[in-house]
């Protein structure tokens, strides 16, 4: 089994075309862009923008493999943004788009704290997945949730 401080394996492409159109900026982080896409399907684009962030981004995808789909999003594909494309050059990772929304967006606050013990449940489960194959997140917080 891979060692947390191993180097990650570089991120291969999983298309020989680039299938997304970009339509527009879902989130923004220290490290990169998450981009909303469609194509074959909708997804979230990470692109990596920081020096370093393509070692990180390595890693994710490479987390994300040894996970499985249980406590996070498939992996779609990865590559190089193309010529013509936001951040043209950057490598990406193309993850399933998943939807959601804020647990403060529950009107009710029965429903709120409801909703709130199933989610600590899942995260709770989510961890020591994670924990189990040797990773920890290091970004547990409501917006990466």
């Amino acid at each position: 089994m891979k060692r947390p401080h191993e180097e990650p394996p570089p991120l291969a492409p999983r298309s020989a075309t680039f299938p997304w159109r970009v339509v527009g900026e879902a989130g923004r982080g220290a490290s990169g862009v998450v981009l909303e896409a469609t194509g074959p399907q909708r997804a979230a684009l990470k692109v990596a923008l920081a020096p370093g962030a393509t070692q990180w981004l390595a890693r994710e995808a490479d987390v994300l493999a040894r996970v499985g789909r249980l406590w996070g999003p498939r992996t779609l594909d990865a590559g190089r943004m193309p010529e013509g494309a936001p951040h043209a050059g950057a490598p990406y990772l193309a993850l399933e788009w998943v939807d959601g929304r804020a647990l403060s967006a529950a009107a009710d606050p029965e429903e709120r704290e409801r909703l709130a013990a199933i989610v600590a449940h899942g995260v709770g489960g989510a961890l020591e997945e994670l924990h189990a194959v040797g990773v920890t997140h290091g970004d547990v917080k409501p917006a990466n949730i």
